[in-house]
């Protein structure tokens, strides 16, 4: 029991990890398929053909979506991934054996477009640098998000965006 606790406390005093890409790393050639506007910029990490989704690949053998690298000032702030509402459990489980149980669990109910209730399930990891999102939407027809953001490189992207858009509304209003 002692041993699980100071395991668990030790992950999550650790650098937060993706797939060999910590947050601050340069969108180098370690990333494929970028596109840069500006300040900021993201990397597709896209490999297998698939007729619905365009293309896919797996992450611990389960289907993905997509993967996405964000990047701010040309470093890596923010990773999203979206896979089938069905794979939850099976990442929720993957993400316990490297960052340790989540800091927190909750049930969030919501209003579907069609006015009915349903519940969004939320995961979350606490590390130095931001928080790692794992979340359920809408269950039977949505999909499922995994979203790591950064504090600091975070938060000067959210200003950089707000900004953008006052000065974009300044000319388009």
């Amino acid at each position: 029991m002692i041993a699980s606790i100071a395991f668990a406390l030790a992950l999550q005093t650790q650098p937060f990890e993706f797939r060999g890409h910590r947050v601050g790393d340069p969108q180098g050639d370690s990333f494929r398929g970028c596109l840069t506007a500006g300040r900021t910029g993201s990397c597709e990490d896209k490999d297998t053909p698939d007729a619905k989704y365009g293309t896919i690949e797996t992450v611990g053998g389960v289907y993905i979506r997509y993967l996405r690298y964000e990047f701010f000032d040309d470093q890596l702030y923010g990773v999203r991934m979206g896979f089938e509402p069905g794979s939850y459990l099976a990442f929720r489980e993957m993400l316990v054996g490297k960052y340790g149980e989540p800091d927190r669990e909750r049930d969030i109910p919501m209003q579907n477009g069609f006015g009915g209730r349903v519940t969004q399930s939320e995961a979350s990891w606490a590390f130095p640098e931001g928080t790692l999102y794992l979340r359920l939407h809408f269950p039977s027809q949505g999909d499922g998000l995994l979203i790591f953001k950064a504090n600091d490189l975070g938060a000067a992207y959210d200003r950089y965006e707000a900004e953008r858009r006052r000065e974009a509304g300044a000319s388009a209003f």
